[in-house]
């Protein structure tokens, strides 16, 4: 990444079989990794650009496709911008054989790329992350989950991390059940779904035999129903 920094701002060329470099005072100054992949990020064409914020906001192998529905650019100028990105090393092809995948070279790059993205932004991709998600076959409610409460929806965000924490129990996988709870309890978009799944938060907890987490949430709980007059609950 440092050489290809250095190429695309022109401070070395290769003519005729060899290297040239500007003169060292010409040189940009010594940074970190993070400021150099940001460099390089704000140099690309906007097409290219708004390509690899999509991908970088999925934080999963994409295709053509996926970033055309992500982006909503026509698809020759998204297969433009994939072409672009793996010329430069940012993106690379997968080993995926039923349809060409790309992945990022590496992870600081998504990093770079999302921490040039303003707050409003962030949100939009990740609405649209989760939009199209939902419609494409195989993707796990947990990861439609984490981008609708990246996005700030959080009645979406409790709505599927209830389904992925049912679908984790039911394989027990208890730990990730547990944290997708945890997301559905921050999401609730009311006091009664609040209460509903703290009550799911402590069955799980006395399964763990965390029974002080599961006496506590209980009590939390129970303030609801009492307030409610729900003596069923």
């Amino acid at each position: 990444h440092l050489r290809r920094d250095l190429e695309e701002s022109g401070h070395l060329t290769h003519e005729g079989g060899r290297w040239r470099w500007s003169t060292r005072t010409e040189l940009p100054p010594q940074g970190t990794l993070h400021q150099l992949l940001e460099r390089r990020v704000r140099r690309l064409p906007a097409v290219a650009r708004a390509v690899l914020e999509a991908v970088s906001v999925l934080g999963r192998d994409c295709d053509e496709e996926l970033v055309a529905d992500m982006t909503g650019l026509p698809a020759e100028e998204v297969a433009e911008g994939l072409a672009g990105l793996v010329a430069a090393e940012l993106l690379v092809p997968t080993f995926e054989r039923v349809r060409g995948t790309l992945a990022f070279s590496h992870e600081e790059v998504a990093r770079a790329t999302r921490a040039l993205l303003g707050g409003d932004r962030l949100a939009l991709l990740h609405r649209q992350a989760a939009r199209v998600l939902t419609n494409r076959p195989g993707v796990a409610a947990s990861e439609i989950a984490t981008h609708h409460e990246a996005a700030g929806a959080g009645p979406q965000a409790h709505e599927y991390a209830l389904r992925a924490a049912d679908a984790a129990l039911a394989l027990y996988e208890n730990d990730s059940a547990a944290l997708l709870l945890a997301s559905a309890e921050r999401n609730a978009p009311s006091l009664e779904a609040l209460a509903d799944v703290r009550v799911r938060m402590a069955s799980l907890a006395e399964v763990a035999g965390r029974y002080e987490e599961a006496e506590a949430l209980c009590e939390l709980a129970l303030a609801w129903y009492e307030e409610q007059g729900d003596r069923l609950h």
